[in-house]
């Protein structure tokens, strides 16, 4: 399974979309917030099997705020970030990990594309980053799970 993850479009739909394009085909689309519309707009563009976003901090209330998520064996946890205060640290978005017993963690809101392997708990933190330029990288990215060989492959694509 291939899944396309965005977060932090700021109403950039076109950079996204074609971002989207770049990355060929995808079954599943998350979107980590900001800007909830935008995912609206995608996931009508872009129809897939799979598609989930969640509200970020400049996102109206009346979304979800986080996702729990399972695909075949591994449960993801769908959050902006800003609520786990991860620009400061991943600390308390680690603790929510662990008491949700989540194996995936996809967030954005820094704006920065990061992966974070916690070998200890086995758990993957994943940050697609933005399709803005900050600091002069856009990024998305893109998750795959290999269900036959319990495998979880991820990679950051700047655009």
């Amino acid at each position: 399974m291939r899944i396309a993850v965005l977060s932090d479009t700021h109403r950039e739909v076109k950079k996204a979309e074609d971002a989207l394009i770049m990355l060929g085909e995808f079954d599943c689309l998350f979107h980590a917030g900001d800007f909830y519309e935008d995912f609206l707009k995608l996931k009508y563009k872009f129809p897939v099997s799979i598609a989930e976003a969640v509200r970020g901090n400049c996102d109206s209330h009346s979304y979800p705020e986080r996702l729990m998520i399972d695909l075949f064996s591994y449960r993801i946890l769908l959050v902006h970030g800003h609520q786990y205060n991860v620009k400061s640290s991943l600390n308390s978005l680690r603790f929510a990990a662990k008491e949700l017993n989540v194996d995936i963690v996809i967030f954005g809101h820094t704006h920065v594309a990061c992966k974070v392997e916690d070998q200890d708990e086995n758990i993957l933190y994943f940050n697609p980053g933005s399709v803005l330029e900050t600091g002069g990288k856009s990024s998305v990215g893109v998750i795959e799970i290999d269900e036959n060989e319990k495998n979880i492959y991820t990679k950051i694509i700047n655009l």
